[in-house]
């Protein structure tokens, strides 16, 4: 850490704050039933406190209310956790730099920003998982992981797994049949499973990243390949205000 910290003071960057992305292999997740929040229900402890039955131990959550669908009777939110035990140990090796963290973000809210606006379904191809993430302008609907060998990336039950997830998008999100579909990722095979969900679904894939243009940052500005989707999403937490990611 403290190698990188002086490679960037070497090129007249002098890091003060960082957002770090969370370890995606480390987040538990769920979809929950709860009160609506017009019942003055706490919906963040609450959802906390179903996690934690899991035995992981204390942690912090994300909470995105999920719109009404055809069948749901009951209020949904789509929540995301992180244990206390592995936010401490990313934290400890900046506070010992004196370097601020600001912020944990999970991937599905950093890709959000860095995928533009309007409905799309982003999958995020890595080198061992395919990371299925739905957005409707910057409201968060849905994650899910489909693990693979990363040595012998099978792309046919990639896509039948891509493929099952979106049949129950568009039952459950209506409003998803006309997403545009983006792929990002470092996985060799992304250009294969874009020409796939291409003829199955006779759309175009977008294999990149789309950032949304405030005309005020450098990076709205910038390109970047579609590997650094979640690099850029974090760098754009708080960009006004020179926050390092």
């Amino acid at each position: 850490m403290t190698r990188l910290i002086h490679s960037f003071e070497r090129q007249g960057v002098w890091v003060r704050d960082v957002v770090l992305g969370a370890p995606p292999d480390e987040l538990s997740s769920a979809v929950l039933e709860l009160p609506p929040r017009s019942s003055g229900a706490p919906i963040e402890q609450l959802a906390r406190a179903e996690l934690e039955r899991d035995g992981i131990g204390p942690m912090e959550v994300a909470v995105w209310d999920l719109p009404d669908g055809p069948r749901t009777r009951a209020h949904e939110y789509l929540v995301v956790g992180l244990g206390y035990e592995i936010s401490n140990g990313l934290i400890e090796p900046f506070r010992r730099l004196d370097i601020g963290v600001i912020a944990i973000e999970p991937a599905v809210s950093a890709i959000g920003r860095a995928t533009g606006n309007g409905r799309r379904l982003v999958i995020d191809f890595g080198l061992n998982s395919a990371r299925m993430y739905a957005y409707d302008d910057s409201q968060v609907l849905f994650l899910r992981t489909i693990q693979f060998d990363s040595k012998h990336v099978d792309i046919d039950r990639v896509f039948r797994g891509i493929d099952n997830n979106i049949e129950y998008l568009v039952g459950r999100f209506p409003a998803l049949e006309d997403a545009r579909i983006l792929l990002v990722g470092e996985n060799r095979a992304l250009s294969g499973l874009a020409k796939l969900i291409e003829s199955e679904y006779e759309t175009s894939v977008s294999c990149g990243i789309d950032i949304p243009d405030d005309g005020s940052s450098w990076i709205s500005r910038a390109e970047f390949g579609r590997q650094w989707a979640t690099a850029v999403g974090l760098a754009s937490w708080r960009i006004a205000e020179g926050v390092a990611a």
